[in-house]
């Protein structure tokens, strides 16, 4: 469906990039599910880990080939982030493009 909007004639060009993102730690899950609304959820101050991939050409595939590729591309991102992506993950050597913040964000007061 994005393919099929992105190259409408009428649209503006659009760029395809598989995208990554390990975020677990800073709103993880409650430990039980509720069934009222306004659940309690807890928001930690921490890092995120983020990995963009090169840009993916849409053209000439059908639906099919073009799913697994962008399958296989997103895994791939992952794999980049790996320690981030567990609750509570270690501090794992970043890649030779990454770039780590100087010190931690610090937690506001309210």
């Amino acid at each position: 469906m994005m393919r099929k909007l992105g190259t409408k004639s009428s649209a503006a060009k659009t760029h395809f990039y598989p995208l990554a993102m390990a975020t677990y730690d800073i709103m993880p899950p409650p430990a039980a599910s509720e069934k009222a609304i306004g659940e309690e959820r807890i928001v930690n101050f921490t890092g995120a880990g983020l990995s963009l991939g090169e840009e993916v050409d849409v053209n000439g595939m059908d639906a099919g080939e073009l799913s697994e590729f962008i399958w296989r591309q997103v895994v791939d991102e992952y794999n980049v982030i790996a320690d981030c992506n567990v609750p509570g993950g270690k501090a794992g050597p970043l890649p030779s493009c990454a770039v780590h913040p100087l010190r931690p964000p610090s937690v506001p007061v309210f």
